[in-house]
């Protein structure tokens, strides 16, 4: 429903940028683990 876009696209910028910020931080720990 368009609530529930609405809803998605709120939350979705700062999920996202928390979700890369993790994946960051996860790939840069394993790369230095393998090195």
């Amino acid at each position: 429903t368009q609530d529930d876009t609405t809803l998605t696209t709120l939350l979705e910028a700062p999920y996202q940028a928390k979700l890369v910020e993790y994946l960051i931080v996860n790939v840069h720990d394993l790369f230095n683990s393998d090195n």
